[in-house]
């Protein structure tokens, strides 16, 4: 039995909908065939209407909102693990991260310039006191 077949004899309403919207007389005996039909001419939006009145459609939405609530939950602890900070532990991002970075380096370049203003200043002045 193909997906086809489990389709129209599982929801048969919604393969005749399908086939009907279609341009085609559904029938009965046929109407496998016919949602084939439909559904290969359609191409990508023909399987997602299969998918729209499959019979098990429900079911398949429970196992994939579990899917997705699990592969968030593993991406977001994953993308945790994949930062350090600047003290050397897990878990800060690398915007936080870059933003205290240039802040401790602003900070150094500042107190390394009036380091180097201070002995210039003091330089000059032992060389005019001469």
């Amino acid at each position: 039995m193909n997906i086809y077949q489990y389709t129209a004899y599982n929801n048969p309403s919604g393969a005749i909908q399908v086939v009907e919207s279609h341009g085609m007389r559904a029938d009965k005996h046929d109407l496998p065939k016919q949602l084939a039909l439909v559904i290969s001419k359609s191409g990508e939006e023909g399987r997602n209407i299969l998918s729209s009145i499959h019979p098990d459609l429900q079911l398949f939405q429970n196992n994939l909102d579990k899917f997705k609530n699990k592969i968030k939950t593993d991406f977001e602890v994953k993308e945790k693990e994949l930062f350090w900070n600047a003290v050397g532990t897990k878990g800060s991002s690398p915007v936080t991260e870059t933003k205290e970075i240039k802040v401790e380096k602003e900070g150094k370049s500042t107190q390394e310039l009036l380091v180097i203003g201070g002995l210039i200043v003091l330089s000059l002045a032992i060389v005019f006191k001469k």
